[in-house]
């Protein structure tokens, strides 16, 4: 057996320790370690393929290690090895242990479709329709990619979904359903209720009459486990649009979907969460008012009449207090001293040569204001009064008289002082808010002009980068054309120089055979002289 049948037969002996054939239980530790005998040329990496495999997926036996793999598939891509740089992809679109590198990855993919693996075509057409960030939107690109997938594999749900995207967002809308319908039958394949949920969305927006069948797609997508049909349902259910609305239900697919991966799923989830709180936050109280004693709340506007009447009575009973509180002093110290008319109070009389009636309010108020302290110092004659001396009881009954105002003002003289305040009030408040209203506009007017010269620039800006992009995108694919087209050639170099090593390898080989022959005709040659 020659090295290179010994290296097969090593490699051979891995595979059915990795699948688990011939007898062999599947032990991914058991394949590393026959696969760790190969030299790292052999058959172009294959073997240092096959070890990133192992620590891509991991098993019971051997830990994942994202790390180890990559450098394995990267020792293997130096041998030209198609599917190493189809791993080294898929690494880098999903950030595996490194930051996500879209650009980088589909380069690696068209490397890897240059090499012969032509599973790295539906990840170039996925990468072109869903164009993250270094990848530019392209459906014809992303089209004639899928297409080229098709031709070498039976399609999968996840590649009948993105060609009926392709054919959904070019109008070609039967062409979409037909695709999502193949992809929905799929019932095997995991992303089989994505498409049930896509033919929800076409029969929903699409065709105004199907809207119930829409729903019995999204349904079925949900029994599938896709989380966007339990997402989209939840919504149906919070809403109330073409199924009964049913807030249980909602919350019990959104946090399902939630769980399965859905960030929709979960900010629906967390606001659907914060409404049912606040309404029964709101439910308790209403509780608490309804089991509250002796509140009598049948009529809300009979009772701020109440409150209003209630209010205006403390006022003139508090204003009677204040006068019966000085007449039962005056009484006391009328039944003390017995001197009814030198008994002094507080009181109002017009000054000499003041022709201006007094009014009422005037009486009451001073009145009612000095009356406790009137007692406490008699004949006092007050700075603060404006022109008014407080003299006699006697002179204060000719005061009244005078004022005609022997009782507290009545509920309409009140009404009438409290709208005049009101409409003083009002219009203090109305020159105030037309002077704001006023700078408000100025700032206004300030602000949307520089918005608008900021949008000018932004815009001059974006336009500027585009250009800038568009020109490094040209460059950077006449590169990769380049780089391509060169790799290509050293790749057919090493095939030939390969295939001449094996060549001279077996002619060695025949030479180390003819020679072990040779050496044993001498022998016997030289013991036929000894004898």
């Amino acid at each position: 057996m020659n090295s290179y049948e010994l290296y097969n037969a090593i490699l051979n002996l891995g595979k059915a320790k990795e699948e688990g054939t011939f007898g062999h239980k599947k032990n991914y530790d058991k394949a590393y370690l026959q696969y760790a005998k190969l030299p790292s040329h052999f058959s172009r990496g294959e073997a240092s393929y096959r070890i990133g495999k192992l620590l891509l997926k991991g098993d019971q036996h051997l830990e994942q290690d994202y790390v180890e793999a990559r450098s394995f598939f990267e020792s293997a891509s130096s041998f030209g090895n198609g599917n190493a740089r189809y791993e080294l992809g898929r690494i880098y679109e999903n950030g595996w242990r490194v930051n996500a590198d879209y650009s980088r990855a589909k380069r690696l993919y068209h490397e890897a479709l240059h090499l012969g693996c032509f599973e790295a075509s539906k990840r170039i057409g996925i990468l072109f329709l869903k164009a993250p960030e270094g990848v530019s939107f392209d459906l014809e690109r992303a089209r004639k990619h899928l297409l080229i997938y098709e031709e070498h594999f039976e399609s999968d749900a996840e590649t009948h979904i993105a060609l009926g995207h392709c054919d959904r967002l070019t109008s070609r809308t039967r062409n979409a359903k037909e695709r999502y319908l193949k992809a929905a039958d799929l019932t095997e394949d995991r992303k089989a209720g994505r498409g049930c949920y896509w033919v929800g969305y076409l029969l929903e927006n699409n065709h105004p009459v199907s809207k119930s069948d829409a729903v019995k797609w999204y349904k079925h997508g949900s029994t599938l486990r896709d989380s966007k049909s339990m997402w989209r349902l939840g919504q149906l259910h919070v809403s109330g649009q073409h199924v009964k609305k049913d807030i249980n239900a909602a919350r019990i697919l959104f946090a399902d979907a939630a769980m399965l991966g859905s960030e929709d799923a979960k900010n629906e989830l967390d606001k659907l969460d914060a409404e049912i709180a606040k309404q029964k936050m709101v439910d308790n109280e209403r509780a608490k008012q309804v089991n509250e004693p002796n509140k009598a709340t049948v009529n809300p506007v009979k009772e701020s009449k109440k409150e209003e009447t209630k209010a205006d009575n403390e006022l003139v009973k508090a204003s009677s207090e204040s006068n019966n509180e000085a007449l039962t002093q005056v009484k006391v110290n009328k039944i003390e001293t017995h001197l009814v008319d030198d008994q002094l109070v507080k009181i109002i009389q017009k000054p000499k040569g003041h022709r201006n009636p007094v009014t009422n309010d005037r009486i009451r108020y001073m009145v009612n204001d000095t009356c406790k302290n009137a007692l406490k110092n008699p004949l006092h004659n007050c700075s603060d009064t404006r022109g008014y001396k407080f003299k006699t009881k006697t002179d204060i009954r000719n005061q009244f008289k005078k004022a005609e105002s022997r009782s507290p003002p009545t509920q309409l003289e009140k009404l009438e002082f409290a709208n005049l305040a009101l409409q003083s009030s009002q219009n203090y408040i109305k020159s105030g808010l037309e002077t704001t209203n006023t700078f408000l506009f100025k700032n206004i007017i300030r602000l949307t002009s520089k918005i608008s010269r900021i949008t000018l620039e932004n815009e001059k800006s974006t336009n500027v980068i585009n250009h800038n992009n568009q020109e490094i995108e040209k460059k950077f694919q006449e590169i990769e054309a380049l780089i391509d087209n060169g790799y290509n050639d050293v790749c057919q170099r090493l095939e030939k120089l390969e295939q001449e090593s094996l060549k001279k390898d077996e002619t060695i080989e025949l030479l180390i055979a003819k020679l072990n022959s040779q050496s044993q005709q001498f022998e016997k040659l030289m013991r036929l002289v000894d004898d």
